[in-house]
């Protein structure tokens, strides 16, 4: 009989070339994965090479193309491109967006394959007009966007405010909850009056009396 001593080292033996062998092999499918992930990360397949815009009227469209590549640059830890299909940096191409115009009102990311994207631009719509020294159309929340030509003055409601106040692109008229009720309350106004008869009358501007009171002109229109 061999000695139990000898026995046992074989056995031990066994199972270390066992443990060996698992380790080789989890280490040969751990370099594969990472094999393949790295392919997959950065193979021509998946990067995007295109960038579809609609929507933009106003705001150039070539523009926001450049911004959302711009915002694709680079890397994640140095490995990934962010212009892998599957990492887009979604918030990053936006905000690149918005950078371009105060025009745009919100961007909808959509992946139309493995090599591109479409952005789905909403520009905002002129919906009054806001004057100090010179005047400035503001959509329907009071959010003004675009400087406003003279000509435009008849067909928008028109809020004054002081010569002294600063107007500048991208801000706000009053905040938008003040300027959502006014603008509601004059909107019934003017069909409370034509409900009357008065058809033609409608109003035309608004203007802050202090103490967050404000008048409302009417006009009788053509």
């Amino acid at each position: 009989m061999k000695p139990r001593g000898r026995v046992l080292e074989k056995v031990q033996r066994r199972r270390r070339r066992k443990k060996q062998f698992i380790l080789v092999g989890l280490m040969a499918v751990l370099i594969l994965i990472f094999a393949v992930a790295g392919w997959l990360a950065r193979s021509e397949k998946f990067l995007i090479s295109r960038v579809e815009i609609s929507g933009a009227a106003a705001v150039n469209p070539a523009a926001l193309k450049t911004a959302a590549a711009a915002a694709m640059n680079g890397y994640y830890f140095w490995l990934v491109p962010r212009r892998h299909i599957l990492f887009l940096p979604r918030a990053k191409i936006i905000a690149a967006t918005f950078e371009q115009s105060v025009r745009i009102k919100s961007v909808k990311i959509e992946r139309t394959g493995l090599k591109s994207i479409h952005l789905q631009v909403v520009e905002r719509v002129p919906a009054a007009i806001v004057c100090a020294e010179r005047c400035y159309f503001t959509d329907d929340t009071g959010f003004i966007f675009s400087p406003a030509p003279a000509f435009s003055m008849p067909i928008f409601i028109v809020w004054q405010v002081g010569t002294a106040t600063a107007l500048k692109l991208g801000s706000q008229v009053v905040e938008r909850p003040t300027f959502l009720l006014v603008r509601a309350a004059a909107s019934l106004l003017s069909r409370g009056l034509q409900l009357r008869g008065f058809l033609n009358w409608q109003a035309a501007s608004i203007a802050p009396l202090g103490d967050g009171d404000y008048q409302v002109l009417l006009t009788e229109g053509g």
